[in-house]
């Protein structure tokens, strides 16, 4: 039924979004983790997530929405941000001071994928004559937030202690 019906498709991964964002706060409040911003973060990017899903859902298609299409980009791209900075907190929370050599390797990292991504991706977007502004940073938000994503996610492998926690981020 999920995979037939569009219109259940969209209430059920709304449903599966806000229900994850819900999860989030009652796990914070029942665990009260010792720096609790990290997973407020993080489960501000799921809920963000969720709303840029629900609105591109709800645009797709239909022009007559009143809604702007690129609303969902821009809420794509706010998700983005919420992540990278949930993730970079998390390392920071559990990683000892004195790890610089473990920031570095992720920037060595981060730096190689961005110039790749830059010259097999981000070009191609950017350089058509007939793209507007919106589309221009939408074309260079999206590799490079995956990449700063990424590149969150092997600092936190990297650096922080492996718990079960880290291993189900990882």
């Amino acid at each position: 039924l999920y995979f037939f019906v569009p219109s259940v498709e969209m209430a059920a991964w709304t449903a599966v979004g806000v229900g994850s964002t819900l999860a989030f706060v009652v796990v914070v409040r029942l665990n009260r983790p010792k720096p609790m911003g990290p997973w407020l973060l993080l489960g501000g990017a799921v809920l963000t997530y969720t709303v840029a899903d629900f609105i591109y859902y709800l645009t797709l298609g239909r022009p007559e929405a009143g809604i702007n299409p690129r609303a969902d980009d821009v809420l794509y791209v706010v998700m983005f941000v919420l992540l990278t900075a949930g993730l970079l907190r998390l390392t920071r929370t559990g990683a000892a001071a004195h790890d610089r050599a473990a920031l570095i390797d992720a920037l060595i990292f981060l730096c190689g994928l961005s110039l790749l991504s830059w010259i097999f991706i981000i070009e191609r977007g950017v350089v058509g004559p007939d793209a507007d502004l919106v589309t221009k940073i939408t074309a260079i938000a999206y590799p490079l937030a995956d990449v700063a994503i990424i590149a969150m996610v092997a600092r936190l492998v990297v650096a922080v202690r492996w718990t079960p926690a880290v291993l189900l981020l990882a």
